[in-house]
């Protein structure tokens, strides 16, 4: 029983000396002049101190793994190994970078070197490439695939067989992820819509988005994670006037809240959170709340999020909105209340936003179409300058209730409606309860829907 004991505790000592295992990281930065520089990577984002001489030295409790120093306006990729020591040396005087390095990871370190190199290199095509018809891109990206594993090839003798795996699969998820953008740089470059070719599709379609392990392995799997779920996300928002977007939008977070990735869900939260108003269901707010609880830690961000889901309770359809009473342009006062009987469609805008003028013409004509159907259309101008509103208001001689607030000296409105960014529409029933904040602008067909299905 004794020996079972001392060797379990002989175990246990050695998985804990191999969990503690120290990186250590030195060198000199010759002309180098105290410009910031720090290591980033998995699960770290840490200063490097440079001494007035340029050396540097630290000792890091990090995994095996690929790494970045970054050093004022250069770039120098390293690989390290639990428990190793790697020396880099470089001369900043020259262009490009020389670098040197010593230790275990040297020849790992040197072969990123090579491949960043190369990377440049067919970054410097990449107009002329995304800018080609599916079938040449095909033959292009192909290109550069052979490229990479040829290099790795001439390389790999003098890598550690490890090293080399990680490697293929790293440029598998580099040359995916170059795939996966395609559409979208084609149109950057070309101002042409093209579709996803269909083997791209395949290819994406059978990746794990969700891998914990590697998220923090491979910089490309992030990278190639991140920017598929922010282009669904964007392409999400673009539509969000479609009939079936409240469904979307709710399958969309309960995928976010799922993710077994917590890192992924960290990098996606922030998008989330500029998410969070009235126009959503309740259960999608209190979705993006549970979400956002979970990944921000920042006590006065967790405060000001909480703050803003309690002030959208009153915002909610069939809620009532603050009263107001604002001087009309064509003399005396308006109130909310004396609007009742009819639905009311009100813009928020100021004559300094160019946004709110390209508006004006929809909104014109969109009052015109219903002049004789139960509805009216308020303009509220927030204009800081009185005398800007009446001098456009005579110029254009503008239809529909023309009011101005003056923010100064009357209750503020549109901070009561929690608006921040104008223009912005409110679509109120016949009753003065809101049936949208944030409704449609004039100029998107969903407005018409929108009055139609309440007149």
């Amino acid at each position: 029983m004794r020996k079972i004991s001392v060797l379990l505790l002989s175990v246990i000592s050695l998985l804990a000396c191999q969990k503690n295992e120290k990186t250590i990281i030195n060198g000199k930065f010759s002309s180098y002049y105290g410009m910031p520089a720090k290591i980033v990577g998995e699960d770290i984002d840490k200063d490097l101190i440079i001494k007035e001489d340029g050396t540097f030295s630290d000792t890091l409790s990090v995994p095996s793994n690929h790494y970045t120093i970054v050093a004022g306006g250069a770039i120098i990729p390293i690989y390290l190994t639990q428990g190793n020591h790697l020396t880099i040396n470089a001369d900043f005087s020259e262009n490009p970078l020389k670098t040197e390095f010593i230790g275990k990871d040297a020849k790992a370190s040197e072969y990123l070197q090579s491949k960043m190199k190369l990377n440049s290199e067919n970054e410097a095509t990449y107009k002329e490439m995304f800018a080609q018809k599916p079938e040449d891109f095909t033959k292009s990206i192909q290109e550069v695939e052979n490229k990479l594993a040829k290099l790795l090839e001439d390389h790999a003798s003098k890598l550690e067989k490890s090293f080399v795996k990680l490697e293929e699969k790293e440029n598998k998820f580099y040359i995916l992820g170059l795939k996966t953008i395609y559409p979208a740089l084609h149109k950057e470059f070309t101002q042409e819509e093209i579709q996803m070719p269909e083997a791209f599709e395949q290819e994406l379609a059978t990746l794990d988005l969700d891998n914990p392990e590697d998220f923090k392995k491979y910089p490309a799997y992030k990278r190639l994670v991140i920017n598929t779920f922010t282009k669904n996300f964007f392409e999400l928002q673009a539509d969000k006037l479609s009939e079936d977007y409240p469904k979307r939008w709710l399958n969309f977070l309960n995928k976010i809240k799922n993710l077994k990735t917590k890192d992924l869900k960290k990098e996606i939260a922030p998008f989330i959170a500029y998410e969070m108003d009235a126009s959503n269901s309740k259960e999608s707010n209190q979705m993006i709340l549970e979400i956002l609880k979970e990944n921000i830690t920042d006590s006065l961000a967790l405060q000001q999020i909480n703050q803003k889901y309690a002030s959208l309770e009153k915002l909610y359809p069939g809620n009532d909105v603050p009263n107001f009473n604002f001087e009309n342009f064509k003399g005396g006062k308006t109130t909310l209340e004396s609007l009742r009987g009819k639905l009311v469609y009100i813009d928020l805008w100021a004559t300094w936003c160019v946004p709110c003028l390209k508006e004006i013409p929809a909104l014109q004509a969109l009052e015109k179409e219903y002049h004789d159907k139960d509805i009216v259309f308020v303009s509220i101008s927030i204009d800081q300058k009185y005398e800007d509103w009446k001098k456009y208001l005579t110029e254009n001689k503008l239809s529909g209730i023309q009011l101005y607030a003056d923010l100064t000296t009357e209750n503020n409105f549109a901070q009561e409606l929690e608006v921040h960014s104008i223009p912005y529409f409110i679509l109120l029933d016949k009753y003065g309860k809101i049936i949208r904040v944030n409704a449609p602008r004039p100029s998107d067909p969903q407005i018409k829907k929108l009055i139609d299905s309440h007149l």
